[in-house]
Protein backbone atom coordinates (compact mmCIF):
# COMPACT_ATOMS: atom_id res chain seq x y z
CA UNK A 1 0.00 0.00 0.00
CA UNK A 2 2.51 2.60 0.41
CA UNK A 3 4.53 2.26 -2.90
CA UNK A 4 0.79 2.92 -4.16
CA UNK A 5 -0.35 5.58 -1.92
CA UNK A 6 3.27 7.44 -2.16
CA UNK A 7 3.65 7.09 -5.99
CA UNK A 8 -0.20 7.65 -6.86
CA UNK A 9 -0.19 4.62 -8.73
CA UNK A 10 -4.14 3.44 -8.00
CA UNK A 11 -4.17 0.07 -10.00
CA UNK A 12 -7.42 -1.84 -9.10
CA UNK A 13 -6.76 -4.56 -6.56
CA UNK A 14 -9.26 -5.47 -4.29
CA UNK A 15 -13.03 -4.14 -4.04
CA UNK A 16 -13.97 -2.15 -0.69
CA UNK A 17 -16.96 -4.11 0.02
CA UNK A 18 -14.85 -7.49 -0.37
CA UNK A 19 -12.53 -5.53 2.18
CA UNK A 20 -15.32 -4.72 4.57
CA UNK A 21 -17.00 -8.15 4.65
CA UNK A 22 -14.62 -9.01 7.34
CA UNK A 23 -14.07 -6.45 9.53
CA UNK A 24 -18.15 -5.99 9.57
CA UNK A 25 -18.42 -8.47 12.00
CA UNK A 26 -15.08 -8.44 14.03
CA UNK A 27 -15.65 -5.32 15.76
CA UNK A 28 -18.87 -6.51 17.19
CA UNK A 29 -17.82 -9.92 18.14
CA UNK A 30 -14.03 -8.09 19.63
CA UNK A 31 -16.04 -5.54 21.73
CA UNK A 32 -18.54 -8.42 23.53
CA UNK A 33 -14.98 -9.91 24.22
CA UNK A 34 -14.07 -7.10 26.40
CA UNK A 35 -11.14 -6.17 23.54
CA UNK A 36 -10.83 -2.62 22.60
CA UNK A 37 -10.28 -2.14 18.68
CA UNK A 38 -10.18 1.58 17.47
CA UNK A 39 -8.57 0.89 14.33
CA UNK A 40 -10.47 -1.86 13.09
CA UNK A 41 -13.25 0.46 14.28
CA UNK A 42 -11.84 2.63 11.85
CA UNK A 43 -11.20 1.36 9.20
CA UNK A 44 -14.52 -0.99 8.81
CA UNK A 45 -15.85 2.91 8.80
CA UNK A 46 -13.86 4.21 6.68
CA UNK A 47 -14.00 1.17 3.89
CA UNK A 48 -17.87 1.64 4.43
CA UNK A 49 -17.94 5.13 3.60
CA UNK A 50 -15.70 4.43 0.35
CA UNK A 51 -18.46 1.60 -0.24
CA UNK A 52 -21.54 4.28 -0.09
CA UNK A 53 -19.92 6.96 -1.56
CA UNK A 54 -17.88 4.82 -4.88
CA UNK A 55 -20.21 1.74 -5.34
CA UNK A 56 -19.31 -2.07 -4.50
CA UNK A 57 -17.06 -1.97 -7.52
CA UNK A 58 -14.69 0.45 -5.94
CA UNK A 59 -10.72 -0.67 -5.29
CA UNK A 60 -10.38 -0.07 -1.03
CA UNK A 61 -7.49 1.89 -2.14
CA UNK A 62 -9.95 4.33 -3.52
CA UNK A 63 -10.84 4.71 0.66
CA UNK A 64 -7.26 6.42 0.71
CA UNK A 65 -8.47 9.04 -1.85
CA UNK A 66 -11.39 9.88 -0.53
CA UNK A 67 -9.58 10.83 2.44
CA UNK A 68 -7.28 12.89 0.76
CA UNK A 69 -9.89 14.74 -1.10
CA UNK A 70 -11.60 15.30 2.11
CA UNK A 71 -8.54 16.51 3.79
CA UNK A 72 -7.70 18.72 0.26
CA UNK A 73 -4.27 17.43 0.58
CA UNK A 74 -2.69 14.26 -1.25
CA UNK A 75 -0.16 11.93 0.13
CA UNK A 76 2.87 11.67 -1.69
CA UNK A 77 6.83 10.74 -0.91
Amino acid sequence: MPERVLTGAWPVTFPPGAAGQGRGYRVPFLEEQGIASPLLRQASQLLHEARARLGEGADYMEAIRLQEQDAGAEIRG
